[in-house]
């Protein structure tokens, strides 16, 4: 479907975004836009602009959306250790690259340490414990 550069203009506006660019050719074409919520300045094409949901027309607005819906709660943060028998000791999560501290709550362990909640995610749990378990294998 061929739109007209008021319909494009139109299109970026309920998507959050004002349209910059004069001229309008053809779905793929790239053009310019301003965010009306932060005001970045990027380029999209009208049809990546028809394929995305109403509201993430910003690049900018639109990656810390989807960073915000990944994000765990601090209180689930404390489940995903609790469930690796491990209790979380900090107080703050901000990412899942941050290393947090911890303790194993395995009486024979106690271990203290920290984890990247990414790599406790994949199945990791204490490294103590792994260690004394492997040494009973051999």
């Amino acid at each position: 479907m061929k739109y007209t550069l008021e319909e494009v203009e139109n299109i970026f506006l309920n998507n959050g975004i004002r349209l910059l660019s004069k001229k309008y050719k053809n779905n793929q074409q790239k053009l310019e836009y301003q965010c009306l919520k932060c005001s970045y300045i990027g380029t999209k094409a009208l049809r990546n602009l028809l394929n995305t949901p109403v509201g993430y027309g910003c690049k900018k607005c639109s990656a810390i959306k989807n960073q915000n819906k990944c994000r765990y709660k601090i209180e689930e943060v404390k489940l995903l250790f609790k469930e690796r028998n491990m209790q979380l000791l900090s107080t703050k999560y901000s990412n899942n690259d941050e290393r947090l501290k911890y303790k194993c709550l395995n009486d024979e362990c106690g271990y203290i340490g920290e984890k990247i909640l990414g790599n406790l995610t994949s199945g990791s749990g204490c490294p103590e414990c792994a260690k004394k378990k492997s040494k009973l294998l051999f």
